[in-house]
C-alpha cells in the first residue's frame, strides 16, 4: 500500500470517529411539567395530593441510564433513549439526575424541581374579611417558625415540630419543654396572645408563622400584606377549629406543614382510638342514663353549645344543661335550681384552688342541687378543656371519669336470681362473686377508681370523705404529724398474680393508697359496703365479713371489722387500718347443709347475746332456720319461696328511689360518725 493510500485510509478513520464523537455527545432532555428541555422545573402541590412527573432523555446512540433523586439511585435502562416517571407527594426541593455511560464516553441531564405546597381552604385565616382567596405557597419546609397562641404551640411540638419554634407567646406553657426552652433563651417571647409585638416577629425572620382565633386583625392583616414589608414574605396558617373532628383536620395540617406527616399521621391514629373508646362506652345510653352537667367558668358563666366544652360534656355522655343557648354566657341562679344539674364540672382558672367550685359549694342556695348532695362537684384544668389542642381528648378522658361516681350510682343492680345461676353454671365462688359485685371485670375501667388530694392533713385531726360511687363509703384519715398535699387513690383491681387469695369468699379487691409529700405515719378508718344479693346468692353470714389486708411479708390478715348500718341494696360495715396497700373484702361461705335444718332432728339451739343480734342481722334473702324446718318436707318449697323473695325484692327496687348520696337514714346506726364534717372532693389534682 503506498503511502498515500495509508494517509488517506486514517484520515478517514478518524473522521469517522470524531462524527461519531460528536454525534453521541448530544443529549436531548425532557420534561412533563414544561414540556421542554427546561431544566428548572416547578409545580403547585395540594394538600393530601400527588402528582407524577415525568422525565425522559435521547440520544443518537445506546447508554445504560442511571436516574437518581437527591443523589439516591431509583431506576436503571439500557437504549438510545430511557423514560423515568417520579411519584411525588410532598413539597420541596428535587435534584433529579440521569447519567448515561458507554464504552467510550459518559452523558448527563439534570432538572431542579421545586415544589410548592398550597393550602387554600385549609387556611382558617380565609375566615377574615377580604382575605377569602388568601393562598398560602411554601416551597420547603419552615426552619423558623413562629406561634402566635398557646394551642398552636401545642400542636406543633405535638407533631414534633417543637425544634423549628423559634418565637412563642408570653402565655404558651405546654408542654413543659416550653417553658425549658424560654427560660434558656431558645425561644423568644413575641409577647401577649393578644399582643403581639410586630418588631419581635419580625427580628426572628420566620418562614411560617402560626396564628389562631383571637389573635389581633391588624397584625395578621400586616403579615399577609406584602406592601407593608416589601420583599419580605411571612406565610401564616391560622387554626380557628371548631370541633374535636377539625382538631384533628388541623393536626394533619401542621403535620404535612411542618414535615412531619409521620408524626401527625400516628398521634391522629391514637386521639381517635382514645375518642372511639369512650364513644363506645357512651353511645348505648339513653337520655335517662346521662347526667346532666353543668360546666361553671366562674360566677355561673358557662360554656353553650358551639363549644369544646359543650362537646366534651356530650361526647363523654352527659347532657349539658346549657346547650340551649350558643357560646359563653351567665346562666340565672334560679335557672340553674332549676335544672339542677346531677354533675358540676368547675374551671380551675389560673389558680390551684378553683374559685368556681367554692363559688358552689359554698352557696348555701345551691346545697340541694343533686350534684353538691352526692359530692359530684369536680374541678378540671382550664387549659385542658378551654383550649383547641390535641389536649382535648384528654380533657375527655377527664370529664368521662368524673361522671364514673354517677354512672356506679345509677347503674342497674344484678338480681340475685342471675348471680346464682352463674353459680349453678358451674363457676367458682370467685367468679360468681365477681360477677355480682360492684367492681365487676365487665365493669368499665374508668369506673373503678378515683383519686382525691387533701391540701393539709392536721395532727390529731380526723379528715372524713365521702366516697358514694366506690365500695368504699367513708375514709376517715388521721396523721401523727401535719402534712401536705396527701393523695388518695382508690382503685378496684383484680388480684395480682404474685398475690395468694385470702381464705375465704372474694366481693372484691381495693388498692388503697394514701401518700403524703411528708414523712409521716397515716393510719384511718374504712367504711364499706356489699350488696346483700351477694351475701344472699353465697350463703355468707354477714358476722363473717371482713375486711382483709395484705402484707409482702405477713400475706393476708383480717382486720377487726363491724356492721355500722344497712339499706335497701348494701349492708355497711367499719374497719381500722394501721396502714394502706391491697385490700380484699371477703366473707365465709356456708354450704347448703350447715344453714339448712335436717327434717328429722330439731335445729340445736344456739345461744346469741343482743350484742351479736344486733350486729349480725340476716341478709333478707337469707331463709330463717324455722322457715327452712316448716317447709322441708313440701317439695320445690324452696325454689317457690326463693321466686317469691326475689319477686318482692324486684318490685320493692323499682318503686324505690334510692340513691346512696341522698338517703337520709344512712349513717343513723353510728352516733359516733354523726358530728365528722366529710372533707369535700374536688380537689383532684389534674
Amino acid at each position: 500500500m503506498s503511502t498515500r493510500t495509508l494517509v488517506g485510509f486514517f484520515t478517514v478513520m478518524v473522521f469517522c470517529y470524531f462524527c461519531t464523537v460528536c454525534a453521541a455527545s448530544s443529549v436531548t432532555p425532557w420534561n412533563s411539567v414544561t414540556k421542554d428541555a427546561s431544566e428548572n422545573v416547578s409545580f403547585d402541590l395540594y394538600l393530601d395530593e400527588y402528582a407524577e412527573v415525568e422525565f425522559s432523555v435521547t440520544a443518537d446512540l445506546s447508554y445504560r441510564w442511571t436516574w437518581a433523586v437527591n443523589g439516591e439511585v431509583i431506576k436503571e435502562t439500557e437504549g438510545t433513549s430511557s423514560n423515568f416517571e417520579y411519584a411525588i407527594d410532598d413539597y420541596g426541593s428535587y435534584a433529579v439526575t440521569v447519567r448515561g455511560t458507554s464504552v467510550n464516553e459518559t452523558l448527563q441531564a439534570s432538572w431542579n424541581l421545586t415544589v410548592w405546597l398550597v393550602l387554600e381552604k385549609e387556611n382558617d385565616i380565609r375566615e377574615l374579611e377580604g382575605l377569602e382567596d388568601y393562598v398560602l405557597r411554601l416551597p420547603k419546609k419552615p426552619e423558623r417558625i413562629v406561634s402566635m397562641a398557646p394551642s398552636c404551640t401545642e400542636f406543633l411540638f405535638a407533631v414534633g415540630a417543637g425544634d423549628q419554634v423559634v418565637g412563642v407567646t408570653e402565655y404558651c406553657d405546654y408542654p413543659p419543654e416550653v417553658v425549658e426552652k424560654k427560660n434558656h433563651g431558645e425561644i423568644a417571647v413575641i409577647g401577649g396572645y393578644s399582643t403581639p409585638s410586630f418588631e419581635k416577629i419580625v427580628a426572628l425572620q420566620p418562614d411560617l408563622v402560626v396564628g389562631a382565633y383571637g389573635n389581633p386583625d391588624d397584625v395578621l392583616y400586616w403579615l399577609v400584606d406584602e406592601s407593608a414589608h416589601q420583599g419580605v414574605t411571612y406565610p401564616l396558617y391560622a387554626q380557628n377549629p371548631k370541633n374535636v373532628e377539625e382538631i384533628f383536620q388541623h393536626l394533619m395540617v401542621l403535620g404535612a406543614l411542618t414535615g412531619c406527616r409521620a408524626e401527625a399521621d400516628s398521634l391522629e391514629y391514637e386521639l381517635r382510638n382514645r375518642v372511639a373508646a369512650i364513644t363506645a362506652e357512651t353511645a348505648s345510653l339513653t337520655e335517662e342514663e346521662k347526667p346532666r352537667v353543668f360546666y361553671n367558668i366562674g360566677d355561673f358563666f358557662t360554656a353553650g353549645d358551639n363549644t369544646f366544652v359543650n362537646e366534651v360534656i356530650t361526647l363523654a355522655g352527659g347532657t349539658n344543661i346549657a346547650a340551649d343557648s350558643s357560646g359563653y354566657f351567665v346562666m340565672n341562679l334560679e335557672e340553674l335550681i332549676y335544672r339542677n344539674p346531677q354533675v358540676i364540672i368547675c374551671d380551675s382558672s389560673m389558680v390551684s384552688m378553683s374559685l368556681a367550685y367554692e363559688q358552689i359549694m359554698e352557696d348555701k342556695r345551691l346545697q340541694i342541687l343533686d350534684a353538691v348532695k352526692n359530692g359530684w362537684v369536680y374541678v378540671i384544668d382550664a387549659d385542658i378543656i378551654d383550649r383547641p389542642s390535641p389536649r382535648i381528648v384528654d380533657a375527655l378522658e377527664l370529664v368521662y371519669q368524673d361522671y364514673s361516681d354517677f354512672f356506679v350510682a345509677t347503674r342497674p343492680t344484678p338480681s340475685p336470681a342471675e348471680s346464682s345461676s352463674s353459680a349453678a353454671d358451674g363457676s367458682s365462688a370467685k367468679a360468681a362473686s365477681t360477677a355480682t359485685a360492684p367492681s365487676a371485670a365487665a365493669s368499665s375501667p374508668q369506673v373503678t377508681e378515683t383519686a382525691r388530694t387533701v391540701p393539709v392533713l392536721k395532727a390529731g385531726e380526723d379528715t372524713a370523705m365521702l366516697f358514694e360511687d366506690m365500695d368504699i363509703s367513708l375514709l376517715t384519715l388521721s396523721s401523727d404529724t401535719t402534712v401536705n398535699d396527701v393523695r388518695i387513690a382508690i382503685k378496684r383491681v383484680e388480684r395480682p398474680p404474685n398475690v395468694p387469695a385470702p381464705p375465704d369468699t372474694t366481693y372484691v379487691y381495693l388498692d388503697l393508697s394514701v401518700t403524703p409529700e411528708e414523712v409521716a405515719r397515716v393510719s384511718g378508718s374504712i367504711e364499706f359496703k356489699v350488696r346483700q344479693s351477694w351475701l344472699a346468692a353465697h350463703n355468707i353470714e354477714e358476722s363473717t365479713v371482713r375486711l382483709s389486708r395484705y402484707d409482702e411479708r405477713a400475706g393476708w390478715s383480717k382486720l377487726s371489722t363491724s356492721r355500722v348500718g344497712v339499706d335497701d341494696l348494701f349492708v355497711i360495715f367499719e374497719a381500722e387500718t394501721p396502714d394502706f396497700s391491697l385490700f380484699a373484702i371477703t366473707g365465709e361461705q356456708q354450704s347448703r347443709a350447715e344453714r339448712t335444718t335436717s327434717p328429722s332432728a330439731a335445729p340445736p339451739a344456739t345461744p346469741q347475746s343482743s350484742n351479736e343480734s344486733s350486729q349480725a342481722a340476716p341478709s333478707p334473702l337469707a331463709a330463717t332456720p324455722e322457715s327452712e324446718t316448716s317447709a322441708a318436707g313440701i317439695p320445690g318449697f324452696e325454689a317457690i319461696g326463693a321466686a317469691i323473695a326475689l319477686l318482692v325484692l324486684t318490685i320493692h327496687r323499682r318503686g324505690s328511689n334510692y340513691n346512696p348520696g341522698r338517703d337520709a337514714n344512712l349513717y343513723d346506726t353510728h352516733e359516733n360518725r354523726k358530728n365528722k364534717e366529710p372533707w369535700k372532693p374536688g380537689y383532684e389534682g389534674r
